[in-house]
């Protein structure tokens, strides 16, 4: 009756949801990385591990919350594992799968945020955008700064060098959790005078080890 209703053939729908006492166990797993100035690619991965094998099939809607606004699309799941891309001008703040809990199911969202160049989980630094860098022009360069998941904030510092080894001037140094974060330069140095064009290098140090990045500045 239903099917003739609707004018579709919902067999599929009962058998899952009415005659099976089964409840979905899904897992979904998303990670974002920097693609481009201001372009984000998300990768959201669900899976569905029911212990009986059995797969289900419905619409899913997801949600993605960036800083001034919410994204939102629909998906269906109907496989074992399924990958679906979205492109963000901004990394997300949240991912939410089925964010109104209209599914009877158990599910679990782990998701991080990986800069473009880097290996996730590990404290680093990006090469900085734009490089070679204009200042009168771009007006900032940019990085971004990554910190592995550590159980407590951690101390780092970031600097930037001239070619002959002196310090220019300290972009950060302080303690920082799990995360990602982004540092801007305006090419100058710590008395507030424009540097000269030359190369230049960026230099982290934290309890783990250093890393240390290469940039021109053009006159």
């Amino acid at each position: 009756m239903v099917s003739e209703i609707h004018g579709k053939d919902l067999d599929w729908f009962f058998q899952q949801w009415v005659y099976r006492p089964d409840i979905p166990q899904w897992r979904a797993t998303w990670q974002c990385e920097t693609r481009g100035p201001r372009i984000y690619e998300l990768q959201l991965l669900i899976e569905q591990r029911q212990r009986n094998g059995l797969l289900l099939k419905a619409p899913v809607e997801v949600e993605i919350r960036l800083r001034n606004r919410t994204l939102r699309d629909t998906v269906w799941v109907e496989r074992s594992s399924e990958t679906f891309v979205y492109q963000c001008e901004e990394p997300p703040v949240t991912v939410e799968v089925d964010p109104d809990n209209w599914l009877l199911k158990k599910m679990a969202v782990i998701g991080q945020v990986v800069p473009s160049g880097l290996v996730a989980d590990e404290t680093d630094l990006t090469v900085n955008y734009p490089n070679p860098f204009l200042p009168r022009t771009h007006g900032w360069t940019h990085w971004q700064l990554q910190v592995a998941k550590v159980n407590t904030a951690i101390p780092l510092s970031v600097k930037i060098y001239n070619a002959r080894g002196g310090l220019v001037t300290t972009l950060t140094d302080g303690k920082y959790s799990a995360g990602v974060y982004t540092l801007s330069w305006d090419g100058k140095d710590h008395s507030g005078a424009r540097v000269a064009a030359g190369v230049y290098f960026c230099h982290l140090q934290h309890p783990s080890g250093e890393s240390v990045k290469k940039l021109v500045v053009l006159d």
